[in-house]
């Protein structure tokens, strides 16, 4: 086992030395309860023993140990000690309830699986547990809290279990549990859990790594020694006080950096990085300066985390530069608040030594909270299998952070224009925005923002009438601008002004997209579309445009190129809806190669010509060109009743040797799936990447797929292929 534990006591973690850092910021009272939490656990689990052969108990205490170490309050370390005994002992929930009362339990409640789903398949109990995870995590953040805790020392004790199970714990901790912890600023629980997870799946890899770098370190000791001495003489000099620490950066990491950029390990130039701790904001910015003085910055390599903190609160410094004898070093400067926070993450919103509250952490439990709510909302209905997958790939964010000119940050989805952020902002205000300044310069209101920006919105004069143009609908990315200036419309738009404002948004979408005028569009073509659109005049097909329901682009794309719907499909176009993807083929609607989009991914559509309409993974890197003209991008959605097979790509790591393609070729079609092509990139005699491409019927098929390759011996990962 990989030596990654924080502190000698918390590998034997028993109730004195529980007890003992309990002592360091609880009171008598509340060790009292605990004491008597751990008395009713020990009881409850007497005669049980885990794999490892230790008494039952010594789990939930090593739970608690660590959730001690960031000062969980004293119902969060009860909940710890109680977590099993509902799942794994004849104890009650009515009786835990009695004797600990409603919030212990609701925190024990939160961690313990769902009877019901243990019958079924591992990829839909996982997600209907998760489910259940995220609604209590809603209300109560410590849950996750425990689960993480709780998940760190079942890796730590891992080399008891098979090799089959053992396998399957460490994937589904570097997919999901090492993320989350990462998504909730608990850096330390990430580091640990990534590195005991890689060493499970991979130990010869890990074993390799590891002695590699210890060589370097031991070869680089005297230089990390030197940098760590000229910066502290250098903080003194300027009478600054502060800590400075440097570190090795942990292995898996060095081996996800290697394998992302296809390095060697010699190829790594940062394998260390120093941290610098400061009494001040201020003092933060006076030492990067004397960094830059005593070292080389890195071109582009420097983040002000500080002035635009990540999605989970976490804030500091990070400047690249030169080291004395050439290899980049990586160096952080931050307080020691916001050090608290990079450690602990939203656990710092708890009381610290001292006694007080961290504005910082409830800042990072806030952005949680939001994001928590935000999963919520948009998996609501999703099976339990989508909804896992679906979590593993929101635990990667892909949000921006733009400031107002008072300097206040907003986090809006990437995508964002500047109508989204005055919606942000206030109601009024986007119903009031004329125009938009980006750093100072105006631009236009459909721009998509960058993280970083600063911008400024202008509005109309309050003596003018103002209201929220209908084409803003064609692209706002956020969906409190499209609901408000929908209903905005609906409700203040008189028939001729709509009939006014309708006809030069489509008129406007015919000179710029295709160069015609209204006149140019035959009559008999205006008619048809008319009558399938359940209209009776010109008028209304113009009300309908200027009130909202519809885009111009979609309707202008009707007159000049025909239906978007597939032939036989008489669905109504005109009233804003997402284009249901129902076709068994056919050019009317293809699908980006570059993201190869399945049913269950979330997806939108591109009007492109002589192409229909485009589907693209609301991920995809490939399709950002299209995002200058977001007039044309239009909701897409899957059917429920498709039935059809579409390609996805997979890349999988793997042992190479005799008979391992086989294996996973026959892995696959055991699961009603075709191979449609492969390529195999040899990276070292003993390991190779294979990359298939294969048919599947949607995200829950896919995923069962991967589940039987993982399961494959000699598989080391194995992944849908991300362009």
């Amino acid at each position: 086992m990989p030596n990654t534990h924080r502190s000698s006591h918390l590998s034997l973690c028993g109730p004195y030395s529980l007890f003992d850092l309990l002592k360091e910021y609880l009171d008598t009272a509340q060790i009292e309860e605990v004491y008597r939490a751990y008395l009713f656990a020990e009881n409850a689990h007497k005669g049980q023993y885990r794999k490892t052969g230790e008494p039952y108990i010594c789990h939930p205490i090593a739970v608690a140990c660590i959730l001690a170490e960031m000062h969980l309050d004293y119902r969060a370390i009860m909940a710890a000690l109680l977590h099993d005994v509902i799942e794994d002992t004849k104890v009650l929930r009515n009786a835990l309830e009695q004797i600990f009362g409603p919030e212990v339990l609701v925190l024990v409640e939160g961690v313990t699986k769902l009877e019901k789903i243990q019958s079924k398949p591992l990829l839909e109990a996982q997600g209907e547990n998760l489910r259940k995870m995220f609604l209590v995590m809603a209300k109560d953040i410590r849950v996750i809290l425990i689960k993480l805790a709780d998940r760190l020392h079942n890796m730590r004790t891992l080399g008891a279990v098979s090799d089959e199970q053992k396998k399957r714990v460490a994937q589904e901790t570097l997919e999901l549990f090492a993320p989350m912890a990462n998504r909730l600023g608990l850096n330390h629980v990430r580091s640990e859990l990534e590195d005991l997870g890689f060493f499970a799946l991979e130990p010869q890899g890990y074993q390799e790594l590891k002695d590699k770098v210890s060589k370097v370190c031991c070869d680089q000791q005297q230089i990390i020694s030197d940098v760590e001495t000229a910066l502290a003489d250098r903080l003194y000099d300027k009478h600054i006080f502060g800590r400075v620490e440097g570190r090795t950066k942990n292995l898996y990491s060095i081996h996800q950096k290697m394998r992302r950029k296809g390095s060697t390990f010699s190829e790594i130039r940062d394998l260390h990085a120093f941290r610098i701790v400061v009494d001040t904001l201020d003092t933060c910015y006076l030492v990067l300066g004397i960094v830059h003085t005593l070292y080389q910055p890195v071109p582009g390599r420097f983040k002000d985390y500080i002035a635009i903190p990540k999605a989970n609160g976490y804030q500091s410094l990070h400047t690249t530069v030169v080291g004395p004898h050439g290899p980049h070093m990586e160096i952080q400067i931050r307080t020691e608040e916001m050090d608290r926070v990079a450690e602990i993450g939203i656990a710092s919103i708890y009381k610290n030594k001292k006694g007080n509250a961290s504005d910082m952490g409830h800042y990072a439990a806030d952005k949680i909270g939001t994001w928590i709510e935000g999963v919520l909302e948009a998996k609501r209905g999703a099976e339990g299998g989508v909804f896992a997958e679906n979590i593993k790939l929101d635990l990667v964010t892909d949000d921006i952070y733009v400031l107002t000119p008072k300097g206040k940050i907003l986090e809006l989805p990437r995508g964002s224009t500047s109508v989204d952020f005055a919606y942000k902002i206030h109601t009024e205000l986007g119903q009031a925005c004329v125009s938009a300044e980006v750093d100072g310069q105006r631009v236009p209101l459909r721009t998509r923002l960058v993280s970083g920006q600063t911008v400024t919105i202008n509005r109309s004069p309050k003596e003018e009438k103002c209201h929220p143009d209908p084409n803003w609908l064609e692209f706002v990315a956020t969906a409190k601008a499209r609901s408000k200036i929908r209903d905005y419309l609906l409700e203040n738009f008189k028939r001729q002004e709509a009939v006014l404002v309708g006809r030069r948004a489509l008129e406007r979408v015919l000179a710029d997209d295709y160069s015609k005028t209204w006149e140019d569009i035959p009559k008999a073509v205006i008619a048809t579309l008319i009558t399938e659109s359940h209209l009776e005049s010109e008028d209304e097909l113009m009300a309908q445009i200027g009130w909202g329901n519809c885009f111009a682009v979609s309707v202008a794309h009707r007159l000049v190129q025909g239906p978007i719907h597939p032939q036989g499909k008489t669905q109504n176009l005109l009233f804003y809806r997402p284009l249901i993807i129902q076709e068994r083929g056919g050019a009317v609607v293809t699908y980006g190669k570059c993201c190869r989009p399945i049913p269950g991914d979330k997806i939108m559509g591109f009007v492109s010509t002589g192409r229909g309409v485009v589907v693209h993974t609301h991920t995809c890197k490939a399709a950002a060109e299209h995002r200058n003209h977001p007039e044309r991008w239009t909701d897409v959605r899957w059917d429920k009743t498709l039935e059809r097979s579409f390609l996805v790509e997979l890349e999988a790591d793997v042992a190479n040797s005799r008979g391992m393609l086989a294996a996973i070729a026959t892995s696959i079609a055991n699961l009603d799936s075709n191979v449609e092509g492969f390529l195999m990139k040899e990276e070292e005699r003993s390991r190779a990447i294979l990359h298939f491409t294969l048919a599947v019927h949607d995200r829950n098929h896919l995923a069962r797929i991967i589940q039987k390759v993982r399961k494959l011996s000699g598989v080391f990962r194995v992944a849908r292929s991300k362009h």
